[in-house]
């Protein structure tokens, strides 16, 4: 299983060979995966990947949609984001698309639900796996109809824990985040537009560089702790995704009232 690749969003024949490299090791019999969370909410993947195999089969797993954005925002500020820019009641606001858009999960599912057959489509809830995390990855292997008996040693292991970055130039992040803010607000300018294009095409390599040399990361620092949501917020927040999370309640069959 590979995991965040996002090769199929960005659909050039170049980079489907680099999947198909990546998954060349494996046996014709063994099933090829990839894991990558962009891939539901990013508008058009699913179209892509029906065109590239129709019979492909989803697993997904999704948790109390507030608590996603919550714990997404933090990870994002601890390596250098545009999120620095911002505490969380102005992110939501003027980052919709990475804490508001991925947590409205029927609407980004639908997606799914319209272009492939609803039984392969095997959606589970994130709470399971603190009940049962044995039980939770046999589903998943079953769903994929391989050895459900088998135990791996790290599933009762936390994973992707977020540790503490330690944001050594935040004047300076926050300069060139601004500089990008800016360049995002008035992309329609014939002058701008220009940068906007540098900035939307190459930034996985640029951004990713300016991170470096802003955040340092420290394996040996604790975990880092989240100040409480303020209560307003999570109720305008419950507000928002209530719907959503009716029609994901219908299409599990399962009582999500925690997460409202």
């Amino acid at each position: 299983m590979q995991k965040k690749l996002a090769i199929l969003p960005n659909a050039t024949t170049g980079k489907e060979k680099i999947f198909m490299n990546l998954i060349d090791h494996c046996e014709p019999n063994q099933l090829k995966g990839d894991s990558t969370p962009p891939y539901l909410f990013q508008e058009g993947i699913a179209e892509r990947i029906k065109k590239y195999n129709p019979e492909m089969r989803f697993y997904v797993c999704l948790r109390d949609p507030i608590e996603r954005a919550y714990s997404s925002y933090f990870y994002h500020r601890s390596t250098g984001t545009r999120a620095v820019l911002f505490d969380f009641d102005e992110a939501i606001e003027e980052m919709k698309e990475a804490y508001v858009k991925p947590s409205k999960y029927y609407t980004c599912l639908k997606e799914y639900l319209d272009r492939f057959p609803r039984e392969d489509i095997f959606i589970m809830i994130y709470d399971d796996i603190e009940e049962d995390p044995i039980g939770f990855i046999q589903q998943i292997y079953e769903f994929l109809e391989v050895d459900d008996d088998f135990e791996p040693e790290a599933a009762t292991e936390r994973m992707n824990v977020v540790k503490k970055g330690t944001l050594q130039r935040k004047r300076y992040l926050k300069f060139i985040w601004s500089l990008e803010n800016f360049v995002r607000r008035h992309k329609s300018n014939f002058l701008i537009k220009p940068f906007y294009n540098l900035f939307r095409y190459r930034a996985f390599k640029v951004w990713g560089k300016v991170r470096q040399l802003g955040v340092k990361k420290n394996k040996d620092l604790p975990r880092q702790e989240r100040p409480p949501m303020k209560p307003e917020t999570k109720k305008r927040l419950r507000k928002t995704f209530r719907p959503e999370i009716e029609k994901i309640e219908d299409l599990v069959n399962k009582d999500l009232s925690s997460w409202k």
